[in-house]
């Protein structure tokens, strides 16, 4: 049987996958609307505005891609003030960001557009466009704030139907607006109005009962600037993306002309599906952020792996389709056959090279950020989406004009791959180094699905680990009857109505022996000792609860999980410690 840790990732990641094609859609339904209703003017003015929304998008991932990141990190600790008050400030600064970016980019297009040297229709085109999108780039880091929370929460239902319907609703009303203004201000408009409906729908999971994102406010400088800390990575990589797309319309211009700034439309499109498959990294950051949090480094070092091996294969299946549709999406995008036409297939086809590379870099970034390698994290970053990637689009276009352009993504990320190496080879004597530590406790980590056959072998395990490594007769008996009764109760809770995982994890320290419970079940707080007694097995868990004052429950990723520590030297429970150090209360 596939590991707890590993199911639950499957699991986020099934449901992202429609946040993923989505985002892809939403991302490209602009240019690809445009294009063909309108023509390639309205296509080549929205690519030249590429390298501003790109640079918005960084403002806005610096609030909400560490509020995913703190809040599950505080939930794996059991800090539950913790975790509101990160959703509260992230949610805070992403009204002050937002304001700060539309007020930028409405005093800034004109001086971006004589920069650019746009002109005729399609400064026309851009600058109809820049006018809604402004403000989808002003509302967007509060609301992808809450939707990183509601993704880190663990809820799957909620998120799975808002990120199907979403490029449903931008792209039927995208194609509504267009034909309505006969500009490329529809595309815009319809991403708004899309986009609005799409948060509205998440914003449903606040309503739950088993909503565990209840921002507290509490603005303060320190808060802030440990959320941009956790931001900095993924943000950095729009930035880097924004610098990047400047520098390719410029060199596509430089070794061309206006004309061909279209192409540049494909090769954002190879950005996007890099963005696409950085949900493996969203999908195993909340799990592994709480093995990390309770100090099961053994969980943590097998899902980074498995995570490893998603990314790259995940990587070649989108480099395999792109490189064999190139022509038909370069058709999709309503540009027609000619010279610009040819370009646009040679240069998807090459820049596609760049995904099964990028994927895999972009899951070691995310794991980097998860084990506050945050340095290690950025610099990657800016490696591959920037100084190497554009170093060798202007180096290869200066020598060889527009046809070589493209190789600078796959040789860029090539190059930023060997220098991670390199260094892991340096420090660790590892090809791709994942630098966790070796265990500081005895851990036994058993998954199971609670049935009365299989709990009993599961008890019977932690008995003989916990005898092996020298826990008093007394603590395991009590350990044994705590397994038991509260795996026997999720059996009761669930029996029949659903498919139920459940895992024991073990640790044996110098002082004292953890445990901890977790299952998908009916949620539950299984430490809660004046719970209402219903069944004689009831009755006796309420009994143990009462007994042991070192116990906690918190809701994390969408599951019970539910936390006991004894000291070792005695039969007594002792002061929180271990797993569940400095937390709050029950």
């Amino acid at each position: 049987m596939k590991s707890f840790a590993i199911c639950r990732m499957n699991a986020l990641l099934r449901s992202q996958l429609f946040g993923a094609a989505g985002a892809l859609v939403w991302s490209v339904s602009d240019m690809l609307v445009a294009g063909n209703i309108v023509g390639v003017d309205a296509l080549a003015g929205i690519a030249a505005t590429v390298p501003v929304f790109l640079g918005a998008q960084f403002l806005a991932k610096l609030v909400y891609c560490g509020a995913g990141y703190l809040f599950a990190r505080r939930q794996g600790k059991f800090d539950v003030a913790g975790a509101r008050q990160a959703a509260g400030l992230a949610l805070e600064a992403g009204v002050v960001v937002g304001v700060v970016t539309y007020l930028a980019m409405f005093f800034g297009r004109d001086i971006y557009f004589d920069f650019m040297g746009l002109t005729g229709g399609v400064r026309e085109q851009a600058v109809a466009y820049w006018t809604w999108m402004s403000v989808v780039a002003a509302l967007n880091p509060f609301t992808m704030a809450m939707w990183r929370l509601v993704y880190a929460d663990g809820e799957m239902v909620t998120t799975a139907i808002g990120d199907l319907c979403a490029p449903f609703l931008v792209v039927g009303l995208s194609i509504a607006f267009t034909k309505m203004t006969g500009s490329a201000a529809g595309s815009a408009l319809g991403t708004l109005v899309g986009g609005f409906i799409a948060d509205s729908i998440m914003m449903l999971h606040l309503l739950r009962q088993s909503n565990a994102v209840r921002p507290k406010w509490c603005f303060s400088l320190r808060g802030l600037r440990e959320l941009v800390t956790y931001s900095l990575t993924d943000s950095s990589t729009r930035l880097c993306q924004s610098g990047f797309m400047a520098v390719l319309n410029k060199m596509i211009v430089f070794a061309a002309s206006t004309a061909y700034l279209p192409v540049a439309g494909l090769v954002m499109l190879v950005l996007e599906l890099r963005e696409m498959l950085d949900k493996v990294g969203d999908a195993y950051m909340p799990i592994a952020e709480m093995y990390l949090g309770e100090g099961n480094l053994q969980r943590l070092r097998e899902l980074a792996r498995y995570g490893t091996i998603v990314a790259v294969v995940s990587g070649f299946v989108v480099f395999a389709l792109v490189w064999s549709f190139a022509p038909q999406i370069v058709s999709l995008y309503g540009i027609p056959a000619g010279e610009v036409y040819e370009t646009s297939v040679h240069a998807l086809k090459v820049s596609a090279l760049t995904i099964p590379i990028s994927s895999m870099l972009c899951f070691l970034s995310s794991h980097y950020l998860t084990i506050n390698r945050v340095a290690l994290s950025v610099v990657e970053t800016v490696l591959e989406e920037f100084v190497l990637t554009a170093g060798c689009v202007v180096a290869l276009g200066l020598l060889y004009g527009l046809d070589a352009i493209w190789f600078g993504l796959p040789i860029g990320g090539a190059l930023t791959l060997v220098l991670i190496g390199a260094y892991g080879w340096r420090r660790n004597g590892c090809f791709l180094p994942m630098f966790i530590p070796a265990d500081r406790s005895a851990i036994l980590n058993l998954t199971f699905v609670p049935v009365a056959e299989r709990i009993v072998e599961i008890r019977d395990a932690a008995e003989r680990f916990l005898l092996g490594q020298g826990v008093l007769r007394e603590t395991v008996s009590k350990i044994m009857l705590l397994v038991e009764e509260c795996a026997m109760t999720v059996a009761d809770d669930n029996g029949g109505r659903r498919v139920v995982l459940s895992e024991v994890s073990l640790s044996v320290s110098a002082d004292e022996t953890c445990v901890i419970l977790r299952d998908t079940g009916r949620l539950r707080d299984i430490t809660d000792g004046d719970a209402r007694v219903s069944s004689l097995r009831s009755f006796v868990v309420s009994g143990l609860m009462q007994s042991y004052e070192d116990r906690r429950y918190l809701m994390t990723i969408g599951c019970n999980r539910a936390a006991f520590a004894f000291r070792r030297q005695s039969h007594r429970q002792s002061e929180p410690r271990g797993a569940i150090a400095g937390t709050a209360g029950k």
